[in-house]
């Protein structure tokens, strides 16, 4: 029988211990990996740039990412037929080995799309043949987890064997590669908005996150991760996103933000960046780039600030 003393030290050892919170789908999918060897079953082709064609964006460069699909809420809809369900305007099982798709302007303030023109084009087929086909269209490794490799090293690279290959078309590399990570952990690592003029090294780190806890969490703008979970329903991860967008809005970047064409698409993200306008308009600098901003709105060069313009017109004679 133990003693008193042999008791407490197990209750402190017990409380001593960190509390872990997994999602049940996780531990599933650890669970059976223990038996079969095998985390790893499926495999994101996503695009890493982006480019001007035309009057469209073309995304290109894919590279590949890996997930366990039993962990990510969701992801069994990508095995036969994701028709009719909130994946089918983001992933293709048909084409999966596609170089490059044409999206029409949807992302064309898309930041998470990479802009490095680091190319290696003698290398790609000896990395990943099915990433690419006969166009001018090769891989990007210029900010990706390759870019520390030599060539030699890119050729040596090996890959998990996969049973499903999908094409990510409705999201940036950064982006879905954030996507996973938070669907394994639940968390997110959102960086500042482009138009607060902040380096990546003053970054700020949120306060309930270490440094090492956020040095390991991919990090992806707050728009890019919004408009994904605006597409597959996520309410809370939408939140989130939403969140961070707002704690970015400062004086001097409110007028960019209400008028960009991301802001135009969602009507909750315009109510709450015209809001603070609002609130703030009487305030320095915020209403410094108006003359320039009104002036390209006559040239017809900003189309989609209709509804926003007119939902401040409106707003301000009310509040007026």
């Amino acid at each position: 029988m133990k003693g008193p003393s042999a008791l407490l030290e197990k209750k402190a050892l017990h409380d001593a211990m960190p509390v872990v919170s997994v999602d049940p789908k996780t531990t599933q999918a650890l669970a059976r990996s223990l038996s079969s060897g095998t985390f790893i079953d499926m495999q994101f082709n996503t695009f890493t740039r982006m480019r001007k064609v035309g009057n469209q964006q073309r995304l290109c460069r894919p590279l590949p990412l890996y997930a366990a699909s039993s962990a990510l809420k969701g992801v069994e809809a990508c095995g036969v037929d994701i028709a009719g369900t909130n994946w089918s305007s983001l992933l293709s099982t048909s084409d999966h080995g596609r170089s490059f798709v044409d999206a029409g302007n949807e992302y064309e303030e898309d930041s998470d799309f990479d802009p490095d023109e680091h190319i290696i084009e003698e290398v790609v087929e000896k990395v990943h043949g099915t990433l690419v086909s006969n166009t001018s269209d090769t891989m990007s490794v210029g900010s990706s987890e390759f870019s520390d490799l030599t060539s030699d090293g890119l050729a040596m690279a090996t890959y998990p064997s996969v049973s499903r290959t999908v094409l990510v078309t409705g999201a940036a590399y950064k982006t879905w590669k954030a996507f996973l990570f938070y669907a394994y952990t639940g968390q997110t690592n959102l960086s500042s908005l482009t138009s607060c003029n902040v380096s990546e090294e003053l970054q700020a780190l949120p306060a309930d996150r270490t440094e090492d806890s956020r040095s390991e969490c991919p990090r992806c703008s707050p728009k890019s991760m919004y408009r994904l979970a605006h597409k597959l329903q996520l309410e809370s991860l939408k939140q989130i996103a939403f969140q961070e967008i707002r704690r970015n809005l400062k004086n001097e970047n409110i007028l960019t933000e209400v008028l960009s064409k991301f802001t135009s698409r969602y009507p909750e993200i315009r109510d709450m960046e015209t809001d603070f306008l609002l609130a703030h308009r009487h305030e320095k600098g915020v209403m410094d780039t108006l003359p320039g901003k009104m002036e390209r709105v006559m040239r017809g060069e900003m189309p989609h600030c209709k509804e926003v313009l007119t939902a401040i017109m409106l707003a301000s004679i009310k509040r007026d």
